[in-house]
């Protein structure tokens, strides 16, 4: 599919993000780029792996038959570390799978290069890297190291910090931490709601009120997909505060034009995360003109022109190590 690159400023600073011409983006006449060389260090790719976060991830499974890159099984596993090998990890964070991504993990590298011995490894979104951004609360924690605390959502285990909230706001109450889809979300709106819930709460964050919530897919700081949550017209009675499949909203890419700062919120999120890839979602207060970020999906699901953006772009990454 013909791709097109647009240059996007934020303040001094200039990030390049790949998009779908479907995205009816303005693009500006900017000098041609020259093509991406390929690596010029002594790594040279044999074999690429998928590292699944369970064993029934379709995703994962579609990758790996397009990318011809067996699954690394979760169970009873014979699988050896060779030099040249490439691992995606698709969302793995437990124990496990640190092992299978190697211990020695130096963050500071995209990606990181795992020498174990005489091997040389590339493994991409380490375990350890994303068993800090699947926890929502050390996610947070993680935001809070490098972004400024007005973009970011306040958050709070306490209590009494939640009490003074709901005096103005709603407050998102998490059961789970570790939650897809909207899993374990409660929101409260007054003290009451609290008195009700707070033995099962084990994470609060302050509600903000958004105009969309957008999806923003990253690798390696280049955005190259960019989705939008709309209204499933189907759906007579949807749930606009927490938006997901079951609420009565659909991914969409037609017509969608994000403000800049949610581009740059989520590209900061990445960038803070030391994660290689991932989909961002991000919300917009137009009233402020602000966006902030929820999470960061290290195996977000893909069906369609995502699947097949997600396939371009490993593609075109194995293809400078060859």
């Amino acid at each position: 599919m013909p791709r097109i690159t647009m240059r996007v400023v934020f303040d001094e600073e200039t990030t390049i993000a790949t998009i779908a011409p479907s995205f009816n983006t303005t693009i500006t006449n900017q000098p041609r780029l020259r093509p991406k060389k390929k690596s010029q260090n002594s790594f040279k790719v044999k074999r690429v792996r998928i590292l699944p976060y369970k064993a029934s991830s379709q995703s994962a499974k579609n990758l790996s038959q397009a990318l011809d890159a067996p699954r690394i099984k979760l169970k009873n596993s014979n699988y050896e570390h060779l030099s040249g090998d490439v691992i995606i990890n698709w969302g793995g964070s437990t124990a496990y799978a640190s092992r299978i991504c190697s211990p020695e993990i130096n963050i500071s590298n995209h990606p990181t290069i795992i020498s174990e011995g005489s091997k040389n490894i590339k493994v991409l979104n380490p375990a350890r890297i994303v068993c800090n951004i699947v926890d929502k609360a050390k996610f947070f924690r993680v935001l809070s190291q490098g972004l400024h605390t007005s973009n970011l959502i306040p958050f709070t285990s306490s209590t009494a910090t939640v009490s003074k909230w709901l005096e103005n706001h709603k407050v998102v109450g998490r059961t789970i931490l570790k939650g897809s889809g909207g899993a374990g979300i409660i929101i409260l709106s007054n003290k009451e709601d609290l008195q009700q819930h707070y033995s099962s709460i084990k994470l609060y964050t302050m509600y903000i009120k958004k105009q969309d919530e957008y999806r923003v897919h990253i690798f390696n700081g280049e955005i190259f997909d960019i989705q939008k949550k709309k209204r499933n017209l189907n759906c007579d009675n949807p749930n606009w505060e927490i938006r997901n499949h079951e609420n009565g909203f659909i991914f969409a890419r037609e017509n969608v034009k994000p403000p800049f700062c949610v581009l740059k919120m989520a590209t900061d999120a990445m960038s803070i995360s030391c994660l290689n890839f991932g989909a961002v979602d991000v919300i917009y207060n137009k009233q402020k003109d602000k966006a902030y970020v929820l999470e960061i999906n290290t195996a977000p699901g893909l069906e369609g022109e995502t699947l097949n953006n997600y396939i371009n772009v490993f593609k075109n990454y194995i293809e400078t190590l060859t």
